[in-house]
This record gives structure tokens, sequence and C-alpha cells, in this order.
């Protein structure tokens, strides 16, 4: 063991035990009886009568129960000028998608966004004439978005990631069916590459 926890201990004791007599004597109130408690006065409650006949409440009779009267409406005449002059009745608008105002439940994909490809030219180095075609395949979803972008058959390996990269930023409006706009699969187009001028 070591010196210090031999003198140490018993020198926190002392300390701990002066402490608690300390406290002890500045808190102690001696031999302190308190007050008895005051009397409480008496109450006197007043008496309480029942009232033995009560007369029961009158419910109507839901038969005889009329609805209020109704003010007549008549409706606005569309060819007569609006009454404040100040308003301004919108026209009806037709939205994206419907013709002749009614909504169009079935319509194919059509594009929206679509970015010609870029970074190909060191493809065409030391040529300055002919044409490569990619043919590449991808999906359009719900979102407008392309995905599943493939090359399905390219005359130069070189421009493929050219044309994936283009057709990745292209943006649909989706197909719709029955009124919900649905995945579109298998979507073909041909980019065709032409060296700059």
């Amino acid at each position: 063991m070591s010196w210090r926890l031999v003198l140490g201990l018993p020198f926190a004791g002392a300390v701990v035990m002066a402490l608690f007599l300390w406290m002890s004597g500045i808190i102690s109130v001696g031999d302190f009886i308190p007050d008895p408690p005051p009397e409480r006065p008496e109450l006197t409650l007043p008496e309480v009568r029942v009232d033995s006949e009560v007369p029961p409440a009158e419910r109507p009779d839901p038969t005889k129960i009329e609805p209020p009267e109704q003010p007549e409406l008549t409706p606005p005449d569309p060819l007569s000028p609006p009454t404040n002059p100040g308003t301004v009745t919108p026209k009806p608008t037709n939205p994206a998608g419907e013709e002749g105002g009614k909504p169009q439940l079935s319509r194919t994909e059509t594009p929206v966004i679509r970015q010609d490809p870029t970074g190909f030219e060191r493809c065409f180095s030391g040529r300055s004439t002919g044409t490569e075609e990619v043919v590449v395949a991808f999906d359009i979803a719900p979102d407008g978005q392309t995905s599943n972008v493939r090359v399905v058959s390219s005359t130069d390996s070189c421009f493929d990631r050219s044309a994936k990269r283009a057709v990745e930023g292209w943006r649909y409006n989706p197909r719709m069916e029955r009124g919900e706009a649905v995945w579109r699969y298998g979507r073909q187009t041909t980019i065709v590459f032409q060296p700059g001028e």
C-alpha cells in the first residue's frame, strides 16, 4: 500500500466527521416544540331542501319540425357583364394533356428536353468527312427521366459514351395510361454524329 493512502484515508475521515458535526450544530433547533394548531371554527351549512316535483323537460316532436325557409337563388346570365367591373373572371385554361376540356386518359411520351451530345470531337481527329451513328435504347420513368440507357449498336464505339450521356440528360412528358403516368420500356433512338466545321 502506498503511504499516501495510509495517511490520507484517516485524515479524510476526520475532515468528513468534523464537517458533519459542525453542520448538525448549525441546523440543530434544540428542544423546539411547535405551537399547537389553532382551533378550527365550526361550520354550519344551510339546510338543503329537495324539490320532489320537477317538471319534465319538453322535447319537440321530430315529425313536426319544419326546415328553415331557403332563399330563392337565380343563376347569373352568362352573357351579361359582371356586376362588379373591377373583378376579372379567369378564362378556363386547357391544361397540358387535355383536349377539348376533357382529360386525356392515354397518351404517348413526348420529349421536353433533348440535349445534343458533347465531348465526341476527339473521335473525329484526323477526319473531316463522314458520319457515325449510335443506336441507343432507354426506358422512360413515370417522372419523365430516362433510365437504363444502353447502346444497341454503333458504327464506332468511340461515340458510345457521348451518346449515352446525352440521352441520360433527356426529359419527357411521361406516357399516360388511364390517367396515370407509367413506365415506357425499350424506346430507341439513333444519334448521328458529324464532324464540326
